[in-house]
C-alpha cells in the first residue's frame, strides 16, 4: 500500500496528463456529432504544428550540418590544392632532373662524343681480354658481330650488361616499399614542407632513399653464450668503446665480458668465443657505459644499487659509488665532460657523478622510479631521466628544483631513453611503443608500433637514421626514422629450436647497439644467443 500522500500526488500527475484528461472527459461527457468534429479539427491542428515544428527542427539541423560540411569540405579542397600544386612542382623538377640524368647515362654509354674524347678515353681505359671476360662470367665477345664496340665503350658496355640487371631488380624491390609504405611517406612528405619549405624536397629525397635502403636482416656472426633452457644467460646491455674496437656484454650472470670486435666479426658460428676480458662482480649487472674519452673505463650499474668504474685493460676496479638505496637500473657518461655520470635507481633519485670525487655531486629526487638517464650529447648539464609514472623528465643540472621539461605520452613505464641527434630523442616504454621528441621544444613527433613490449626491458640503440630495440616476440624490429612502421623485423629462430608463436614471450630479445652510424647491428636474445646482423637489401630472386 502507499502512503494516502504518495497516492495523492500520483492521482495529481494521472489527472493532469492531457490525454488522461480527454479519456476521462469523453468517457463522462455527452459529445454532440459538431462537439467531436470541432475537437477532431483542434487535434489535426496541433498535430500539424507539432509535425511542422519537427521537421522545421530537422531541417536547421541538416542545414547546421551541410554548412559545416561544406565549409570544412572547401577547406580541404583548397588543402588539396595547394598539396597538388607542391606536388606538381615538385614532379615537373624531379622529371627534369630525371631526364637530365638519362641523357648523362646515355652519352656516357653511348658512342657519341667527340672523336678526341673517345679516343683519349680509350687510351686511359685498358680493354679487358676475352680471358678476363669469361673469368667475369660474361661471354666473350664477336668482334664481327652486329655490335663492335672498342675502348671505353666496349668496357662501359660490357659493365652496364652486368650491373644493370641488379640495379633494375632492386629499384624495382625499393618502388614496391614506396607503395607499401605510401600513407606514411605522404605524411612524411607534406610534414617535411611544413617544417623546411625551402629544403623540403632535397630532405624528403634522402629520407626516401634512406628508407628503402635496406629491408632485411643478414646474419653474420652468431654466439650461443648460455642453456636455452633458463634465463641465466640475459645480457642486459651491450655497448661499443669510443673507437668501436671493442664491445662489452654486462648482464644476469654478473660479468662484464669484452669482445674484440673484428676477431668476432670474422667467425661465423661458435658455441664458445672467449672475450679478451671477463670481469666477474657480486652482483647481477642492469647497464653499462664507456667512458667518451677515456677508452679503457667503464661505468656499470648493478641490482644492489651500486655503480662502479673498471679499467677493462687491467680488469681492476677504480672506484665504487654506493649511495642509491635500491637497484640501479641505468648509467651514463656524459658525452661532453668525461668526468660525470649519472645512475637512475628504484629509489627514485637521480644521482649524479664525477670520477674525481667519492660522493655523489648532486642528488635529483623523481615522483617514482627511474628506469634510463641520458645526458644531452652536446650538453653535459642537460640530463633525461625515464620513470616508471610513464613520463621522461628535463633536468638542467644548474637548477634541479624542478624539471625543466616533463614530456608525457606513453601509457606505461618508459625503459629507454636514447638520442637520435643533438635536439631529437627516443623513448621506448612497455607499452610496445617507441616515441621521438624534441627535446627543445617537448613536441611528440612521431609514434612508432609493430614491436611487442609488455615486460621485459628489450634494449634500444640509434645511428642518426635508424632506431632498432628487442621484441617479446624473439625478434630485433628496425624503424627508419621519418615512418611510424617497421623497416626490418629480424626473428632469432636457430637451428634445433622450437619455432615461437606470437603468444609465446618466454623468449625475447634483451639488448641491442648499433656499431656507431654504420648498418651492423649487435643484439642478444634472453636464451643465450649473440648476433651480429647487418641491415642489407633483400635479394630478388
Amino acid at each position: 500500500m502507499f502512503p494516502n500522500a504518495l497516492a495523492q500526488r500520483l492521482a495529481e500527475s494521472y489527472l493532469r496528463n492531457p490525454l488522461s484528461q480527454l479519456q476521462q472527459l469523453c468517457t463522462k461527457s455527452s459529445w454532440s456529432l459538431p462537439d467531436i468534429t470541432a475537437v477532431l479539427q483542434t487535434l489535426e491542428n496541433k498535430r500539424r504544428q507539432l509535425v511542422a515544428s519537427e521537421e522545421s527542427i530537422e531541417t536547421e539541423l541538416l542545414h547546421t550540418f551541410l554548412t559545416e560540411a561544406e565549409r570544412r569540405t572547401k577547406v580541404e579542397v583548397l588543402q588539396l590544392a595547394n598539396q597538388l600544386r607542391t606536388i606538381q612542382a615538385d614532379l615537373q623538377a624531379t622529371t627534369e632532373r630525371r631526364n637530365s640524368l638519362r641523357q648523362l647515362e646515355a652519352s656516357e654509354v653511348g658512342d657519341s662524343g667527340p672523336p678526341s674524347k673517345r679516343s683519349r678515353l680509350a687510351d686511359e681505359v685498358p680493354e679487358p681480354t676475352e680471358s678476363a671476360a669469361v673469368a667475369d662470367g660474361s661471354q666473350p665477345r664477336n668482334p664481327s658481330g652486329p655490335i663492335a664496340l672498342s675502348g671505353s665503350a666496349a668496357f662501359t658496355s660490357l659493365v652496364s650488361a652486368v650491373q644493370k640487371p641488379a640495379y633494375m631488380k632492386s629499384l624495382a624491390q625499393r618502388k614496391n616499399r614506396v607503395y607499401t609504405e605510401f600513407p606514411d611517406l605522404l605524411q612524411h612528405y607534406f610534414d617535411a614542407h611544413r617544417r623546411t619549405p625551402g629544403r623540403a624536397v632535397n630532405r624528403f629525397s634522402t629520407s626516401l632513399s634512406m628508407f628503402t635502403r635496406y629491408d632485411t636482416a643478414n646474419v653474420l656472426t652468431t654466439l650461443r653464450y648460455g642453456d636455452a633452457d633458463n634465463f641465466s644467460s640475459i645480457i642486459s646491455s651491450i655497448e661499443f668503446d669510443k673507437d668501436e674496437k671493442v664491445f662489452s656484454t654486462a648482464g644476469v650472470q654478473k660479468k662484464i665480458k669484452i669482445f674484440d670486435f673484428e676477431t668476432f666479426a670474422n667467425t661465423t658460428y661458435v658455441d664458445v668465443h672467449y672475450p679478451v676480458l671477463e670481469i666477474t662482480l657480486e652482483h647481477k649487472i642492469s647497464s653499462q657505459s664507456w667512458n667518451p674519452f677515456m677508452q679503457s673505463v667503464l661505468a656499470v650499474s648493478d641490482y644492489s644499487g651500486a655503480v662502479g668504474l673498471w679499467d677493462v685493460n687491467t680488469g681492476q676496479n677504480l672506484r665504487i659509488f654506493q649511495e642509491h638505496e635500491k637497484r640501479a637500473w641505468t648509467v651514463d657518461f656524459a658525452q661532453t665532460d668525461p668526468t660525470r655520470l649519472a645512475s637512475g635507481s628504484d629509489d627514485s633519485r637521480v644521482l649524479i657523478w664525477s670520477t674525481t670525487a667519492a660522493q655523489s655531486m648532486l642528488n635529483i629526487t623523481t615522483p617514482s622510479n627511474v628506469c634510463t638517464v641520458k645526458f644531452n650529447p652536446v650538453n653535459s648539464n642537460e640530463i633525461l631521466a625515464g620513470s616508471a609514472d610513464h613520463s621522461v623528465y628535463l633536468f638542467d643540472l644548474r637548477n634541479t628544483k624542478q624539471p625543466a621539461r616533463v614530456f608525457q605520452s606513453h601509457s606505461k613505464a618508459v625503459s629507454y631513453v636514447k638520442f637520435l641527434n643533438s635536439s631529437d630523442f627516443v623513448t621506448a616504454s612497455t607499452d610496445s611503443t617507441l616515441k621521438l621528441w624534441n627535446v627543445n621544444n617537448g613536441q611528440l613527433l612521431r609514434t612508432f608500433s609493430g614491436h611487442t613490449n609488455e615486460r621485459n626491458f628489450v634494449g634500444l640503440t640509434t645511428n642518426s637514421q635508424f632506431i632498432a630495440c628487442g621484441s617479446e616476440k624473439n625478434a630485433v624490429v628496425v624503424y627508419y626514422k621519418s615512418i611510424s612502421h617497421p623497416a626490418i623485423e629480424h626473428r632469432f629462430d636457430y637451428e634445433g629450436a622450437p619455432p615461437q608463436n606470437d603468444q609465446d614471450t618466454s623468449r625475447f630479445v634483451c639488448a641491442v647497439c648499433f656499431r656507431g652510424q654504420s648498418n651492423l647491428l649487435l643484439c642478444a636474445n634472453s636464451i643465450g644467443t649473440l648476433r651480429l646482423i647487418e641491415l642489407a637489401q633483400s635479394s630478388a630472386s
